[in-house]
């Protein structure tokens, strides 16, 4: 039954592929399971464009306090700073003093830490996947990925005996979503996120 499902998700995702669009599949609870996927969060890093600037998007729903660290191209430590009680991050980066490169930015906001490289006046890293799985808190988990990969994402929530609980299939070069699990059974659930042959996953206990 998953060799099926995960066969049909494969040749889904591929016919819009070769049709030249994006596309989403929308993921659904398996049957006798209730996982409820909110509405995507803000969450991206990109370079502005003709600028040695980048972008910064993120949703900080408790307003807790947000850490972001730059690395230069060398992985020396260029920047940091902590960003207090807010509830959006909305904010430009100017790297002119340092110059062109592939830069490393951190991000931490308590249970959700993130790591992304990124071309700042050159061009981006190639075949790039970046996931990012959170620990639970208050019954919610966030999942975001940066895919420069042209392949589909799958994200797989499994109980502990392998039953596939949610999955989903998405194109989206970039993703977040914050899904409540605080109505599952109790029991421990794999959450994982693949792309080719990377697979980033986090483990559950739901009490």
């Amino acid at each position: 039954m998953k060799t099926v499902r995960n066969l049909f998700a494969f040749i889904f995702a591929l016919a819009f592929v070769i049709g030249g669009n994006a596309y989403a599949f929308n993921g659904t609870p398996n049957e006798g399971y209730e996982v409820t996927a909110s509405e995507k969060f803000a969450y991206s890093i990109f370079a502005l464009q003709s600028s040695l600037k980048f972008r910064l998007n993120f949703d900080n729903e408790d307003g807790s306090d947000v850490t972001v660290k730059i690395f230069d191209p060398n992985g020396k430590l260029a920047f940091a700073e902590t960003i207090k009680r807010k509830v959006e991050v909305r904010r430009n980066y100017d790297l002119s003093s340092i110059g062109k490169g592939i830069y490393t930015v951190e991000v931490i906001d308590g249970d959700f830490k993130a790591s992304h490289k990124i071309g700042v006046g050159v061009a981006a890293p190639q075949g790039e996947f970046n996931a990012y799985v959170s620990k639970l808190h208050e019954g919610s988990v966030k999942v975001a990925y940066q895919n420069a990969n042209d392949g589909y994402v799958n994200i797989v929530l499994r109980d502990e005996k392998g039953n596939v609980v949610y999955d989903e299939v998405s194109q989206d070069a970039q993703y977040a979503r914050k899904f409540n699990l605080s109505k599952l059974k109790r029991g421990t659930y794999t959450m994982s996120v693949t792309s080719g042959k990377k697979t980033v996953e986090q483990v559950y206990s739901i009490q």
